[in-house]
């Protein structure tokens, strides 16, 4: 409960179980998805309508977990076994829309686009049919872990162990891999 600022109460928790880490966590009206490092991965669904006794409704194996991050109907994770599009509509009976075969590592979603920063690239997606997403354009050379990207107008911050990134993702989507720019700030 944040009503009073200066005094946050903490009104509800609930145990994950089994050892799971959460990792990222995101909430769309009254449903949080969490990903998790348990076991494969799990990305764990949780009622949160009652914030006094948040209730587990759903798990879903989505690999080992990075980020999450919803737009829509549409949760974008990035995983170990990938960039994946769930279909949430129903929390229920999450189904996948979208997998990649490459670890993209951990995602932001704006528009049309989703990013995803891995251990040594940075990757643009075209989203804009989530059940056939496609990468339009790849950055070679971020070292240490990649953090989740943060975007703000034309340009995509990326930090990692080592340094903090700076993408222009201005330029025409369809000639991306070449036209991208990668400023790097150690």
């Amino acid at each position: 409960d944040i009503s009073n600022l200066s005094t946050p109460t903490m009104v509800g928790s609930v145990v994950s179980g089994g050892g799971a880490c959460g990792i990222d966590i995101s909430v769309r009206g009254k449903y949080a998805y969490i990903s998790t490092t348990l076991q494969n991965g799990a990305l764990y669904v949780y009622d949160v309508s009652n914030p006094v006794a948040p209730t587990l409704v759903n798990t879903f194996l989505n690999g080992n977990g990075r980020s999450v991050h919803i737009d829509g109907s549409y949760l974008y994770a990035g995983t170990s076994n990938g960039f994946n599009i769930f279909d949430i509509s129903d929390p229920l009976n999450i189904t996948t829309a979208f997998t990649t075969v490459t670890a993209l590592g951990k995602v932001a979603v704006a528009g049309r686009y989703g990013y995803s920063a891995a251990a040594d690239s940075f990757n643009v997606i075209d989203i804009s049919n989530p059940a056939s997403a496609v990468v339009v354009g790849t950055v070679a050379g971020i070292s240490g872990t990649a953090n989740v990207p943060a975007i703000q107008g034309r340009y995509v911050y990326v930090t990692s162990t080592t340094n903090l990134y700076v993408v222009d993702v201005s330029v025409d989507k369809s000639s991306i891999s070449s036209n991208l720019n990668l400023l790097l700030y150690t």
